[in-house]
């Protein structure tokens, strides 16, 4: 059913899909100068058209291009998996064999610039799909994934606000970089647990450590690693001098 909608909704903007490429590629350059310089990725910098760009000199659509910014969780998220994925989902898929015949399935949540999903499929998972609203996000992941020798699907839909768990079962979720909002951490927190209880999904999180990380959420998470940031990911976020990368872990009984 998600294959099947993840195909749907490609076709549905395959028309914009070669308009936002080359907006992409106009507006951004390519950048390694980051936590991951294994990883090209269309990105605003200081020296491409669209930083200093005026609102109305771009169209509307990249007008507040998020997905172009690098952000620090998903920096942390992408070395995480790019170090020590393989492993993982060699044990991840090890375990569930049984359910999916060896195949390992990701499912990248809010990902902007596609940097995680990109990553996954460098430690082998076989289905990745990036997650993000903006279908310009979306667009610069595959276009992305592309430059980086990789084949992603991508879904722009709000997947988690209603707080249902998916009808397609992910063997991993990756969250990076959600928690700047805490109502978008309030309304995250019970999706995750929905998607834990019926899928028995492993569930990672990536931050700097954003508002939205309460105590509520942050009693169940377990540190997986942490990572210093580039001097000029620290200039270009607040001062943020690390981030990390968490599991998150099923509630005790009694919370």
């Amino acid at each position: 059913m998600w294959a099947n909608t993840a195909r749907r909704l490609s076709q549905c903007t395959r028309g914009k899909q070669d308009k936002y490429f080359d907006m992409i590629e106009r507006y951004t350059k390519l950048s390694r100068e980051h936590l991951t310089p294994e990883l090209q990725l269309h990105l605003l910098t200081p020296d491409c058209p669209l930083y200093t760009a005026r609102a109305d000199q771009v169209e509307s659509h990249f007008a507040e291009p998020f997905w172009a910014i690098y952000w620090p969780g998903g920096q942390a998220m992408a070395r995480y998996l790019l170090d020590e994925g393989t492993q993982l989902f060699a044990k991840i898929r090890a375990k569930n064999a049984a359910a999916n015949s060896g195949a390992l399935k990701v499912l990248d949540v809010g990902s902007g610039c596609g940097a995680a999903a990109i990553a996954a499929k460098f430690a082998g998972a076989n289905d990745v799909i990036a997650n993000d609203i903006d279908q310009v996000a979306c667009a610069a992941a595959l276009l992305n994934a592309r430059v980086n020798g990789v084949e992603i699907k991508t879904c722009p839909t709000d997947l988690f606000s209603q707080g249902r768990a998916l009808a397609e079962r992910f063997d991993v979720l990756l969250i990076g970089d959600l928690l700047y909002d805490e109502a978008i951490a309030d309304l995250l927190l019970p999706w995750l647990e929905a998607n834990q209880r019926k899928h028995g999904s492993e569930i990672y999180i990536a931050d700097p450590g954003r508002h939205g990380m309460k105590e509520k959420l942050r009693r169940r998470l377990q540190l997986c690693r942490k990572y210093p940031l580039p001097e000029n990911v620290r200039r270009e976020n607040h001062g943020f001098t690390e981030a990390a990368v968490w599991k998150f872990n099923q509630a005790p009984k009694g919370i």
